[in-house]
């Protein structure tokens, strides 16, 4: 039988173990407790501008030593993580035009606790507009949203610049919504102008998405469907579409805004279906393109067509330069890589210098955004700097 004074005993102990327990419960919370809240300051919940420098501030948590900065694209993701920052302030250079960002701060103290922030949002202004949301086509006889980037010291120069036109303009600046992927076109030209001082103005010319008629409009040659039988009867009117660009779209861009309107200065790039129309542009107006960004082309489309334009127009483009690019993992049943080297052989055949053409085949490289995006950069420099 347990005696009273074992019974004390026991309590004393219980008291004294639940008081530590208690003790230290509370130590950890007082210290949690010492780290204040805190405020965001900077960038606020409306558009801002990305400039060099660009920076997040907040204000000081009381006894914090360090911060830890967490920027994503959603509420609930951390594409940036910057840590061990002593200030409370932070330069962040990887931020993107036309987007949504989420941002926190997380306070830290030397015994590890921590204290975070609200979060806050904000959005990057774009760094090109739309030039008109519904374009009208004469030679089509239908509308388009036509897209323009402009260099970063347009409004402050009084010069006049090159011009590139790009198809499916829906994904050269920013993907329309989540299920595009884009070639970061604008992004790349900044980056370009502040590291060499690069300066190129960009038109994007959305395509048609009803039904087929991107495949019609970026074709010339209607299908048979030898190859894929799905496009037969697809395309015809590539024509149309080029002339358009030819004798409505450029004569509005050289009047509106500063251009240097020679082929020279004159560029068209596209992929796949529109890799072969900017092909056959460049082929059809020797005069007006000078630059051609040819990337997975889709020559098959044309059953010999563009190969037969090439062998009677190649000898007409004089200085011309042709980009070509490919991978080598692009389809099963057509191999970019070969039709790309037969356009050049018979470019090579008819004249055009070596000098003027250029091929990357990119090991591993699929028909994606991706692959056009990554080739952007390399094919701009070698196409307009001299």
């Amino acid at each position: 039988m347990i005696s009273l004074a074992n019974i004390m005993k026991i309590t004393h102990v219980f008291i004294l173990i639940s008081s530590i327990v208690l003790l230290s419960s509370c130590t950890n919370d007082e210290a949690v407790n010492n780290l204040s809240s805190f405020s965001l300051n900077y960038p606020s919940n409306n558009e801002q501008e990305i400039v060099p420098g660009f920076q997040f501030r907040w204000e000081k948590s009381t006894n914090a030593t360090r911060y830890e900065l967490y920027i994503g694209n959603t509420s609930e993701t951390n594409d940036i993580v910057l840590t061990d920052i002593t200030d409370t302030l932070k330069t962040v250079n990887d931020l993107r035009y036309g987007k949504t960002y989420f941002w926190r701060v997380v306070a830290l103290d030397n015994q590890g606790n921590s204290r975070s922030s609200s979060t806050s949002t904000f959005e990057t202004k774009r760094n090109y507009t739309v030039m008109d949301a519904s374009f009208y086509i004469p030679q089509l006889d239908r509308s388009r949203k036509i897209s323009i980037y402009l260099p970063p010291n347009y409004n402050n120069e009084s010069i006049s610049y090159p011009v590139l036109y790009m198809h499916d303009g829906q994904a050269i600046f920013a993907a329309e919504n989540d299920t595009l992927d884009e070639w970061e076109v604008d992004d790349t030209l900044d980056r370009l102008y502040q590291e060499i001082g690069f300066n190129l103005i960009v038109v994007g010319i959305d395509n048609n998405q009803q039904g087929n008629e991107r495949t019609n409009e970026y074709s010339p040659w209607i299908s048979t469907g030898n190859i894929i039988p799905s496009t037969a009867g697809l395309g015809g009117l590539g024509d149309e579409y080029v002339e358009f660009i030819v004798k409505t779209l450029k004569p509005y861009i050289d009047t509106t805004y500063r251009t240097l309107s020679d082929k020279k200065h004159t560029g068209i790039m596209g992929s796949s279906m529109g890799g072969l129309i900017s092909c056959y542009a460049g082929l059809k107006y020797p005069d007006v393109f000078g630059k051609m960004g040819v990337y997975s082309p889709s020559f098959w489309f044309s059953e010999g067509g563009a190969y037969e334009l090439a062998n009677t127009n190649s000898k007409l483009v004089g200085d011309s330069k042709f980009y070509f690019l490919a991978g080598d993992s692009e389809a099963t049943i057509i191999d970019f890589p070969k039709d790309v080297q037969k356009m050049i052989d018979i470019f090579i055949k008819n004249g055009i210098s070596q000098d003027h053409i250029a091929k990357n085949i990119v090991v591993g490289g699929t028909h994606e955004v991706y692959l056009w995006r990554d080739g952007f950069e390399e094919t701009i420099k070698w196409l307009f700097i001299d």
